[in-house]
Order: structure tokens, then sequence, then C-alpha cells
């Protein structure tokens, strides 16, 4: 009974450790500077002496196991922890825009690879506008390490090398200009060409979607709900009307289980046409989902 009874606390004590470690430290260690893996070198040694006291001091041998289980997960916290809330300084970096996501909790996330690990950092809506970079603020912790925080914005660039529109092809020069300069975080030239394009290009719902997601960035909900709703209109008289009732399934896993099934029966006639409609789709409830938070915010300003 009395083996029993250390071996459970043991056992107790391990998952405690574990815990800890997988629960609070890791997440700390992840958003770290951790280049020269720290941590590692760190549990190594920690776990030496814990050793070495098991070893040398008998009273300490039946427990010792989960001790040093929770001991050393529980040390590295303290340390990574204080690193991270004393914060000696702070200063913004730019990193390259990853991929945006949709979180388990139904948030925007994007991926961002950060010395050595990936992170998927929190994004607003008005910032998911896949440009080429976006900027992190990083603090300079007590302990040396710096830490990579949620604090992501997309800033707008107003030194833009200004590019001339050919004659020849307005519509596409006045396109790939504007997508060009969107790209570039340069939302002032890119409104003014994807504008002129949207007026010759009636019938484009992208050149719409990009102008709503500008006038989102600048927080002018009423315009971009003005410009999603009319790509909105656009794309939907592109789509097969019998195909409405997918919209209500986010994943759209009817219309794709059919794709798959016909490529795999090797039922090549209707693949690309099919492909369209889910993209097209897709599209359609991205935009619906953009043109709901514009409504939502607009209240929330009209409440203030």
């Amino acid at each position: 009974m009395k083996i029993t009874g250390i071996v459970l606390s043991n056992l107790a004590l391990v998952f405690g450790g574990l815990i800890l470690y997988y629960a609070w430290t890791e997440p700390m260690i992840k958003h770290s500077d951790n280049r020269y893996h720290l941590e590692m070198n760190l549990m190594i040694i920690l776990f030496i002496v814990g050793v070495l006291v098991v070893l040398i001091w008998k009273p300490f041998r039946k427990f010792g196991i989960g001790i040093v289980a929770l001991t050393v997960p529980t040390i590295m916290f303290l340390l990574y922890y204080l690193n991270k809330e004393v914060v000696v300084r702070s200063s913004y970096e730019q990193y390259k825009y990853g991929r945006v996501h949709v979180g388990k909790d139904g948030g925007m996330y994007m991926s961002v690879g950060y010395r050595p690990y990936g992170l998927n950092i929190p994004l607003s809506l008005e910032n998911c506008v896949s440009v080429d970079s976006i900027r992190i603020r990083i603090n300079h912790g007590l302990l040396g390490m710096d830490v990579m925080t949620n604090d992501a914005e997309v800033i707008e660039n107003f030194n833009c090398d200004h590019q001339d529109l050919d004659t020849t092809t307005v519509l596409e020069s006045h396109i790939k200009i504007g997508k060009s300069m969107f790209e570039k975080r340069c939302f002032q030239s890119a409104m003014y060409h994807l504008n002129h394009a949207s007026k010759i290009d009636t019938s484009n719902p992208e050149l719409h979607f990009r102008m709503g997601l500008i006038n989102m960035f600048w927080k002018d909900y009423e315009r971009a709900l003005l410009d999603y709703y009319q790509a909105y209109l656009i794309r939907s008289q592109k789509v097969d009307t019998t195909q409405y009732e997918i919209l209500g399934n986010p994943d759209l896993v009817q219309l794709a289980e059919q794709l798959f099934s016909e490529v795999e029966q090797n039922k090549l006639d209707g693949i690309g046409e099919l492909s369209k409609t889910i993209s097209d789709l897709g599209e359609l409830k991205r935009t619906e989902e953009r043109m709901e938070y514009c409504l939502e915010r607009m209240q929330a300003q009209t409440e203030e």
C-alpha cells in the first residue's frame, strides 16, 4: 500500500509537470527568441542536477522522480515568465505576410516564422489583406530574450514608386498596377487604379472586393459594405443558383465530395466547371462574412 502511494504520488507530480510545460511554458518558449534552443540546454542541466540529488540524497529518492519532473518545468516557466512580463524595451519589426486561416475559436490567424518556430498571430479582419509585409511588436525581455507579441498590424505605405499607365491596354494596366500597389500596401494608389478599372470592366467582382478590403482597412465600413455588396451581386450572377443552399456549409463539404468522387471515377467532364463553382461559392461566403462584419462595426460606431 505504501509503495502504491509513492508510485501514485510520483505519477501525479509528473503529470503536473507535463501540464505546466505544455499548457503554459511551451507557448512562452515559442514566442521567445529561441534560436539557440535555450530551453533544451536548460532542461538538460536541470535534469542532470535533479538526478544527482536523487542519487546523493537518500530521503529524496522516494519522490525524486516526481519532484524533478515538476521542478524542471517550474523553473523554466518562472524564467520565461519573468522574461516575458518584465519588458526592458519594445521595437517593431516587419515580417513577411503569412498564410491567414480561421482558428478553432473562429478568429483569424496568420502564420509567422519566428526563430525557429512557426507561430499563429491573431489578426483583426481589417488586417486580413494579403500584402507583402506586416508590422509586429517585439518585446525585449529582462533576461535578454526577445518575445514576439500579438500586436500585429499592416502599415500603409505612402512612399510608393509611381507606375506609368499603358495607354494601349488601359484596363489591364489599371488592374495590374492596382494589384501591385495593393500588395505593396500603397492603398491610395491601388484604390485609384482599381476604381478606374471597375468603371471600365463592370463585371469583375475581384475589383470591388479589393476596394472593399482597402476601405475596411481604412475603417470606412460604409464604403466597404457597398464594395462588398457590389462584388457579391456580380459573383452571385455567375454561380449556379441550384448550389446556393451549400452556402450554409462553410466547408463546402457536399460540393467538394462530389468533385473528389468524379475525379476518382475519372469523370473529367465538368470538373473545371465544378471547381469554379466551389471557388465562387467560397468567395461568396467570404464576402458575406465581411459584409456582416461591416454592418456590426457600423452599428457599434453609431452606439458610441
